[in-house]
């Protein structure tokens, strides 16, 4: 009975700091105290945890297995630290301070773990939450790819994210920058974003109106995507799509209201004007209602999703000559096209199935195409267009797909 008890005894003074550590740091974040320092000694079994709970769960555990059992404890730890810390999603402590004033006193306090963080999200609620962040300054220079800089409705809040995105060389290296489009009324931080030498994807959301220097702005030179999130076809689009660069290859928007008439001419001017674009995603939320995408016939555009619009025959037969894959909603509305799949009301949708089928079946390089209903509309019967294209794989959907499903997306 030694034999047993001496490896109870050896795995238990092993792995038990480890697991504890592990669970203090990693698990119960809103419960850490100020960290110990980077290497500290092992505490006694006796200290930790009852020696009789353990010899339960691992008398009838080998020698061998109580050995592979400590390895993999003592190996996980490390790379469970780094896989946690990579991506710290620091969203609004609204809900309480407690885990978030822990979370910043182990990140001032310890390189290490600071040395991990590859995305950050800041969401403060307000001016006083910017003390949850005080670990920002102590990052490594070239450590964080990835920025998410939010927060509601408030001037004051919205200039001190500025002051912190212009005062934080450790944001040098960003390849992904998500920002409330407040904080952009500064010409210098939008400059700021623009210069990054190393950011491909910039995302908008709630764009008001930007600085009168838009259009004096240095244009970037490593932009290849750009994702706005609004209300409204900002006035300035085209100024903003222009400022993204010559390199700027996809373009998404997503808008949160029907915008006035005005805005499909500011967009469509905007995008036949701009960077040679290679994929656009639109999601409204209401239907189109105007044939807005007609004349979209950017020669460049190899792939398109649009949501709910009046698409005519005039569509389908003009679409750009590079196009490899397009993907469609549609809604209901009272005039030709295909039935309901339901018992209920016959009701209907528009879309011109024959013109669709036959400018697929033409198109050169289209190689599928995808309809699905909006989130409200049920599914609808679509078998000829299913049939009646030949030359591109074509996928009717019988559910709406995840709202701004990529608009953010890495």
């Amino acid at each position: 009975m030694s034999a047993p008890r001496t490896s109870i005894a050896w795995f238990f003074f092993l792995v038990t700091p480890w697991v504890k550590r592990w669970f203090t740091q990693i698990c119960h974040l809103q419960r850490l105290p100020a960290p110990p320092p980077e290497s500290p000694a092992l505490a006694s079994a006796a200290q930790d945890c009852n020696e009789d709970t353990l010899r339960l769960i691992f008398e009838h555990c080998s020698s061998s297995t109580l050995a592979a059992a400590g390895r993999v404890c003592r190996a996980w730890t490390l790379p469970a630290q780094q896989e946690l810390f990579s991506a710290l999603p620091t969203r609004t402590p609204c809900d309480g301070t407690v885990q978030w004033e822990a979370l910043s006193r182990v990140l001032l306090n310890s390189a290490r773990l600071r040395s991990y963080i590859r995305k950050v999200q800041i969401f403060p609620c307000a001016l006083d939450d910017l003390e949850y962040y005080r670990w920002i300054p102590l990052l490594p220079p070239n450590g964080v790819l990835s920025l998410e800089l939010l927060a509601f409705p408030n001037k004051a809040l919205h200039a001190a994210l500025g002051t912190m995105l212009l005062a934080s060389p450790e944001f040098a290296v960003l390849q992904r920058l998500i920002i409330t489009g407040l904080v952009l009324n500064d010409s210098a931080v939008l400059q700021r974003c623009l210069e990054m030498p190393s950011l491909e994807h910039l995302g908008i959301i709630f764009v008001g109106s930007f600085p009168d220097s838009l259009v004096s702005l240095r244009p970037s030179t490593t932009l290849t995507r750009l994702s706005i999130r609004t209300w409204d076809v900002p006035a300035d689009i085209g100024a903003l799509l222009r400022a993204c660069g010559p390199r700027l290859r996809r373009f998404d928007l997503a808008l949160t209201h029907s915008p006035d008439p005005c805005g499909y001419a500011r967009l469509g001017a905007a995008l036949r004007d701009g960077p040679p674009l290679e994929h656009i995603y639109f999601d409204w939320t209401e239907p189109l209602p105007m044939p807005f995408l007609d004349g979209l016939a950017i020669p460049s555009l190899r792939h398109l999703r649009a949501g709910a619009g009046l698409y005519t025959a005039a569509f389908f037969s003009n679409l750009p000559p590079a196009l490899e894959t397009l993907h469609l909603e549609y809604d209901l509305t009272h005039d030709e096209g295909a039935h309901l799949h339901t018992d209920v009301a016959p009701g209907r949708a528009y879309f011109p199935t024959e013109a669709a089928a036959a400018g697929l079946s033409a198109h050169p390089t289209l190689r599928l195409f995808m309809l699905s209903p909006t989130k409200c509309c049920p599914a609808m019967d679509f078998s000829e267009l299913a049939t009646g294209s030949k030359s591109c794989q074509v996928a009717v959907l019988d559910r709406a797909q995840a709202e701004d499903s990529g608009l953010f997306r890495q």
